[in-house]
């Protein structure tokens, strides 16, 4: 599961440099898909909302593991494309 994750992770580094690249909106669009499952799969496998990973490592609910950094990286991904979706209404 982690090789798969970290495997799902790096796939989701490279679309996103490679969209930067084209500018290609239905790119874009499966990239943001990828990015929401991959999260979905941390917070089902953690059991903790991403909304609150800082709170739990700083309870040390959760240990900050390179696998927990790479969730906490996809997750700040999602927030700041949710705020840029946001600004250009």
């Amino acid at each position: 599961m982690l090789q798969d994750q970290t495997q799902s992770t790096e796939r989701i580094r490279q679309n996103k440099a490679e969209l930067r690249r084209q500018r290609n909106p239905e790119g874009q669009r499966q990239f943001a898909e990828e990015r929401r499952a991959a999260i979905a799969a941390f917070e089902a496998r953690y059991g903790i909302p991403s909304d609150q990973i800082h709170q739990a490592i700083e309870e040390g609910r959760l240990a900050e593991t390179f696998e927990v950094n790479q969730w906490l990286h996809l997750w700040e991904i999602e927030q700041h494309a949710r705020r840029k979706a946001r600004t250009t209404r």
